[in-house]
């Protein structure tokens, strides 16, 4: 069985791109959240199993993914410590918790890693950042094989190097949409349908992206001078994104979101303690 503590946006991201990528059935899975409407409604939507409670789902699972909130996790990880988790392969999936407190309460599980995902898994384009606490040859092959089935994967080596990934990549998926969400409003105010104006915003960093895919042998900066002329339409735009300093607003976004992180882990060992 594999067990999901806490069913939230990204953990459902997992759950549905697993199973429609027929990496294991519905009944495979046991999930547990706060609020039974939750987990009811979910299981209803997929088919999942609810557990009766936290303990039945560790004692099931083999594999056992963390999908709760950062500031509520530590009383999940107290109840994991409680058990045998000698043969248990836990993910977590939290932002912020970082290895010394992974390893302070699951120090005895077979396996531990921290995982940032992204909601894009859903329809098997995500990426995960994966940094391996507690690992062995065996399980980081199912570990890779399960994130690769929904998306690409990258493994870092250090922990803090999951808080960029973090910053970057999961949280950096609302940001994107931010961006396209901007584009749709230009769109609109200039007299498009709101159907042709979500069409072309989600096209343009669809098809961006894609081309970026394929091109890996061009730098990024290679590819947006190949659509930058001297006192063209994107030239004339890009001066403008210059002088209103958006990439560097952009760049403190990111940083912003970094630091956030850093703070959230702060916040976790002053409480684990």
């Amino acid at each position: 069985m594999i067990g999901f503590l806490g069913c939230g946006n990204l953990a459902q991201a997992l759950v549905l791109g697993s199973i429609s990528k027929k990496l294991f059935s519905p009944q495979q899975v046991l999930i547990s959240t706060r609020t039974s409407a939750t987990s009811q409604k979910f299981s209803k939507q997929t088919g999942v199993i609810v557990a009766k409670n936290n303990r039945e789902l560790i004692l099931a699972s083999e594999i056992i993914f963390i999908g709760i909130k950062p500031l509520e996790i530590i009383p999940a990880l107290k109840e994991l410590s409680k058990e045998n988790l000698e043969n248990k392969i836990i993910v977590s999936l939290a932002a912020g918790v970082n290895e010394k407190i992974l390893r302070k309460y699951l120090g005895k599980a077979q396996s531990v890693y921290r995982v940032m995902a992204n909601l894009s898994a859903t329809i098997q384009s995500g990426i995960f950042g994966i940094y391996e606490v507690k690992s062995n040859p065996k399980d980081k092959k199912i570990i890779t094989d399960f994130f690769s089935n929904l998306g690409e994967v990258i493994f870092v080596k250090k922990d803090e190097e999951i808080n960029i990934v973090t910053a970057g990549s999961a949280s950096g998926i609302g940001f994107v949409f931010s961006f396209m969400e901007e584009f749709q409003n230009w769109f609109e105010r200039k007299g498009l349908s709101e159907s042709a104006a979500r069409k072309l915003a989600v096209e343009t960093f669809f098809g961006a992206s894609k081309l970026a895919k394929f091109k890996t042998e061009i730098p990024l900066s290679k590819l947006r001078e190949s659509v930058t002329s001297k006192k063209g339409t994107t030239q004339a735009g890009l001066d403008v994104f210059k002088k209103g300093k958006v990439h560097a607003g952009l760049k403190s976004g990111l940083d912003a979101a970094f630091k956030r992180g850093q703070i959230i882990a702060k916040d976790l060992l002053r409480h684990s303690k």
